[in-house]
Parts: C-alpha cells; sequence; structure tokens
C-alpha cells in the first residue's frame, strides 16, 4: 500500500479516511496481511490531521477484522442498567 507512505500529506490523509472501505471490499484476511501494517503506519504519521482521520476510523477498522474488536463488552454496572429495560 505504497499510497499510506506518499509524501504528500494529504494523500495519506485521503488513504487514511478510505482504508476501511477499502477494507470491506477485500476482506478480513487480506486486511490482516496487507493492510494493517499499512494502517498502523498511518495511525503514526507525523501530521496530526492523519493521525486523527486514521484513528477515526478504528471501530469500522477493527469492525471488518472482527466484529468483536469494534464493540467492547460493557462494563458490569452498565449492563444492570440495560437489563431493567
Amino acid at each position: 500500500m505504497n499510497f499510506s507512505q506518499d509524501k504528500f500529506w494529504r494523500v495519506r490523509y485521503m488513504v487514511a479516511n478510505q482504508l476501511y472501505e477499502l477494507c470491506e471490499v477485500v476482506g478480513p484476511e487480506p486486511t490482516r496481511s496487507d493492510l494493517v501494517p499499512a494502517y498502523v503506519r498511518l495511525l503514526h504519521d507525523n501530521e496530526a490531521e492523519v493521525r486523527i482521520t486514521a484513528a477515526g476510523k478504528v471501530t469500522k477498522f477493527c469492525w471488518i477484522l472482527n466484529p468483536k474488536l469494534a464493540i467492547p463488552p460493557y462494563p458490569s454496572h452498565v449492563s444492570s442498567i440495560f437489563q431493567k429495560f
């Protein structure tokens, strides 16, 4: 994923903004092997805008890899509130 290492930050920003859509198309296995390293690079980018955008997509990215990663378990005190309804 060469665009995640482009010298122009706006290109990396667009990759960070759209990477999860590519992950949806290729599926979980190619995402794990090829796109996770690119995503991690974007999370560590020098430009704050790129990092913020990549971090903002973490739930969608995790959902593609494993839906359980995207939905953290509720603490017991929160679960008890929902059980009342």
